[in-house]
């Protein structure tokens, strides 16, 4: 691969574009950034090895993915079965625990009235 700066490049124009036909030519900013420079015939192979691969991947991808998509399912199958098993066990601790205040309310109650009760009979 030749390698060349963008200055370069403007000058020796012609020289560049008979060497893309034979090889790549790297064009590079002082910025860092990168640039290639290939001929129209290099290119189209590229493209065309490019959708061929891509074209293997998906046909063979798609078999992959109905298998991964069938665990995801009864992953979340199990995942949304242990969240309701948990939302029912908080809705049951808190019925435990409405249950729980209501008791002591009514002992606190019964406290209060028998205090009462206590402190009307000592009156009397």
């Amino acid at each position: 691969m030749e390698n060349t700066s963008p200055k370069e490049l403007r000058t020796k124009l012609k020289d560049f574009l008979d060497i893309a036909k034979k090889e790549t030519v790297r064009i590079k900013r002082r910025s860092g950034q990168c640039y290639i420079l290939l001929s129209e015939e290099k290119y189209n192979d590229l493209k065309m090895e490019l959708n061929s691969l891509q074209k293997r991947l998906l046909g063979t991808g798609h078999v992959d993915e109905k298998i991964n998509t069938k665990k995801k399912n009864k992953d979340s199958n199990k995942d949304s079965n242990k969240d309701k098993n948990k939302d029912k066990n908080k809705d049951k601790n808190k019925d435990k625990n409405k249950d729980k205040k209501k008791a002591t309310a009514k002992s606190v109650e019964k406290k209060i009235k028998s205090a009462k009760a206590n402190k009307k009979a000592s009156k009397a």
